[in-house]
């Protein structure tokens, strides 16, 4: 009988499987041309993107964060000109949903990711802060800042979605690069 192997030495072998995928899909980008901002890849984003309630039709849910008595979503509208499609909405127990950050208008927008794998999102406008953060391992964060109170939430479900090729793809046609 043959000794199993030992799940240290499967790890180095997944890590160079999914680095070699990132480098596939970021050198296809780079030969492709860019989506214009009106144009993004709807039908395969929405096999990448499980729908969301808060979102609603036509929306891509590119981030959900499930909170006790509320979800939170950063959602990708179908129509509007670029960084203005995007909207970060609240949904209660009941369904009632509530705007808490959208893209354009004054908004500051700031998308970071970190050589190790984590991403993070910032909507800033009129001193109001909303900040989706999604580390590589860990639950999401969602935090937010009004008039010095900040309000830390830390998501139950497990997501890693602002980091993606697809969303990287979408932030990208919307006009927003990331910064390191």
């Amino acid at each position: 009988m043959r000794p199993a192997r030992p799940p240290f030495l499967i790890r180095p072998v997944l890590l160079l499987a999914v680095l070699g995928g990132a480098f596939v899909a970021g050198a296809a980008w780079a030969e492709g041309t860019p989506m214009s901002a009106n144009k993004t890849p709807a039908a395969s984003s929405a096999d990448t993107y499980p729908p969301s309630r808060v979102c609603g039709a036509g929306a891509l849910t590119l981030w959900e964060c499930r909170l006790p008595r509320q979800r939170v979503a950063l959602c990708l509208a179908a129509k509007g000109q670029g960084a203005e499609r995007l909207q970060v909405l609240r949904a209660d127990k009941a369904g009632r949903v509530e705007l808490l950050a959208a893209g354009g208008g004054g908004t500051k927008l700031r998308y970071e990711m970190s050589p190790n794998g984590d991403a993070s999102l910032e909507f800033l406008r009129d001193g109001r802060q909303v900040l989706l953060i999604d580390p590589l391992r860990g639950p999401s964060i969602l935090e937010q800042e009004m008039h010095g109170r900040v309000q830390r939430s830390e998501c139950r479900n497990p997501n890693q979605t602002l980091s993606l090729n697809h969303t990287v793809a979408l932030l990208r046609a919307l006009g927003i690069t990331a910064s390191s």
